[in-house]
Parts: C-alpha cells; sequence; structure tokens
C-alpha cells in the first residue's frame, strides 16, 4: 500500500512540475519550432474598424452627430474633455506583430477642428469591414411544442380558449 502511495505522489509531483518547464524546454528548441504550441492563441481584434472610405468622408466642420453617422461611436470619450473623441483599433494575431492604430478627433463648437493620429486603413481593417453577415429569419412554421400539443390532441383545445 505504501508503494502505491509513494508512487501516485511521484506520478502527481512529475505532472505537476510539467507545467512549469516548458518555459525551459521552449528556450533550449530552435526559435523555428519554438512558436509550436499545443495550445490554441486566439486572434484579438478591439476597436473600431475605419475603412477608407469613412476616414475620407471626414473633414473639418463636420458635426458631432455626422461624424458619429461616419465612423461610428468612439472608442472613447473621456469625461474631462468632452471636445475630444478617440477611436482605437488593435489587433493581436499569433506569430504576427501586434497593430495598434489610433485617431483622435478634436472639436470645437460641437464642429471638427482637427484630426490627429496614426490611423489609415490597411487591407486587413477592410475586409474586416466587408465581412458578410447572414441574417436568418424569423421561423414562421409550427414550433416543437405546438407539433406535441397536436400529436397529444390538446392543440385544438388550447385555439378554442
Amino acid at each position: 500500500m505504501n508503494k502505491i502511495l509513494t508512487l501516485s505522489a511521484i506520478f502527481t509531483g512529475l505532472l505537476a512540475s510539467g507545467c512549469s518547464t516548458t518555459e525551459k524546454i521552449t528556450s533550449i528548441v530552435p526559435d523555428s519550432i519554438s512558436n509550436w504550441s499545443l495550445v490554441h492563441k486566439a486572434t484579438i481584434q478591439q476597436g473600431n474598424i475605419l475603412t477608407e472610405d469613412a476616414l475620407e468622408e471626414l473633414s473639418p466642420g463636420m458635426s458631432k452627430d455626422e461624424v458619429r453617422i461616419s465612423l461610428g461611436s468612439p472608442s472613447l470619450v473621456d469625461v474631462f474633455h468632452q471636445e475630444r473623441w478617440d477611436y482605437i483599433y488593435s489587433i493581436d494575431v499569433p506569430g504576427e506583430e501586434p497593430v495598434l492604430k489610433t485617431l483622435s478627433i478634436y472639436f470645437t463648437d460641437d464642429l471638427v477642428d482637427r484630426v490627429e493620429g496614426d490611423y489609415e486603413a490597411d487591407e486587413r481593417s477592410e475586409q474586416e469591414a466587408k465581412r458578410v453577415v447572414v441574417t436568418v429569419p424569423d421561423y414562421r412554421g409550427e414550433g416543437i411544442f405546438k407539433r406535441t400539443l397536436k400529436k397529444i390532441g390538446i392543440a385544438d383545445e388550447a385555439r378554442s380558449e
């Protein structure tokens, strides 16, 4: 019995220590192989996708409503600086360099005064903006509940009440 407990403790210790040794192992392995992983790394995309057409529409003198219609709601509106809207976009694709784009719009008397930032529409953001959205119509037939009631013979009674 002691042998089984001892072996179980050793096996559990080896399993637990295996999690912490992956960094040591990947530091020994060449860079081309070290990017391999058994863990799925998801693409993380956040912020506003601004297309080239939307950026071209932006011009001094536009109202806040026109900007909101053209570019969408800003990612950040500072409570202390209501006359500045910030549009931020970031994407982190595993194995690639992360991308961060910013666009700040300054207003004077609720009209666009100036635009600053490094936001340029690229191929990836254009593709994301053009991504197809599938609309599914509402189901207009009988549901499983009504079919069950019909089979039982209660459906006609429910309609008459």
